[in-house]
């Protein structure tokens, strides 16, 4: 650890556990799926809610996130492409933090252990997180509500609108703005993800 200056966290599956929900109540996966399909069909008037949740689960499936595979049919129905991005994903994030907060609302309740060894690596490290999920309407208030938003400079969090709806599979536009915040080189920085694709090419890519 003694040349590593920074670490770049993914968030979601990685700061809290995908399954730790109530016993009876929905999975976040299906949480996720509800809150996609539900915003889809408010955009695009007509759409069965059973199909628009088929489409919710293939996007994540295969891209990760809750926009790209959706933008053919989006633009079906007359949206840019950037249109629809921003519209779906705030109305995602939004109706997602509805649904947690009615099922499964101690989801982030604050971890004492992890707290300390963000607080035991102080001053030695900084702290990034970049995600596909919103910045303003998910990250940071989860941060809040586990208590580790001390540990982290504002502008060391990055959500999916801060690198262009880019997936981190795709591409290293987001690692690269987040290192240039960190002041860090890629070599001098630990990547913590859930999703091996993303690992695989930052790693091509550095």
């Amino acid at each position: 650890m003694a040349n590593r200056r920074a670490i770049i966290w993914d968030f979601d599956g990685v700061f809290y556990d995908f399954d730790q929900v109530p016993e009876g109540a929905p999975s976040f996966y299906d949480l996720c799926d509800e809150a996609n399909a539900v915003t889809m069909c408010r955009l695009l008037k007509g759409l069965d809610y059973e199909e628009a949740r088929r489409l919710a689960r293939s996007s994540f499936d295969t891209y990760n996130d809750p926009v790209t595979g959706l933008l053919p049919l989006a633009k079906e129905y007359g949206y840019s492409e950037e249109d629809f991005t921003r519209e779906t994903y705030y109305g995602f994030n939004d109706m997602l933090s509805q649904l947690v907060e009615k099922h499964c609302p101690d989801l982030f309740k604050p971890c004492v252990q992890t707290i300390r060894a963000f607080l035991g690596g102080a001053g030695y490290v900084r702290h990034g997180i970049l995600t596909h999920s919103c910045r303003h309407r998910w990250a940071k208030p989860v941060l809040n509500m586990m208590r580790k938003t001390d540990f982290f400079d504002p502008d060391h969090v990055m959500g999916f609108e801060d690198f262009d709806f880019k997936p981190k599979g795709q591409g290293v536009e987001g690692l690269n703005e987040l290192l240039g915040r960190l002041n860090a080189r890629a070599d001098q920085t630990i990547f913590v993800e859930d999703t091996l694709g993303h690992l695989q090419v930052a790693k091509a890519a550095y």
